[in-house]
């Protein structure tokens, strides 16, 4: 795949799951998730991932971010990267 085309393929599915995240009828909510400061629109999306507010908000960034930035390759090679080490930061941390 293309380093433009991988930018403008994970932006659209992030703002895809971003978006979802904002529909309580896709949100399940169950007894097991910890508690946490920020609980709006807090639960499992699809019964399988838990999301929250601020969890949402940064899928729809970086979808935002790779669908604006799919036009140029230095731009996409950037998202790309950024993700890769975004990612990696997140692995490693959990």
């Amino acid at each position: 795949m293309q380093t433009r085309y991988f930018a403008l393929v994970f932006g659209i599915i992030y703002i895809i799951v971003g978006l979802a995240g904002f529909v309580p009828g896709l949100l399940v909510h169950s007894p097991d998730l910890p508690p946490i400061a920020v609980d709006s629109l807090y639960g499992r999306l699809l019964g399988l991932f838990p999301v929250n507010i601020l969890h949402t908000l940064v899928h729809l960034a970086l979808g935002v971010w790779g669908v604006a930035i799919w036009r140029t390759f230095a731009g996409a090679r950037g998202y790309a990267r950024s993700l890769a080490i975004i990612f990696a930061v997140l692995t490693l941390v959990g």
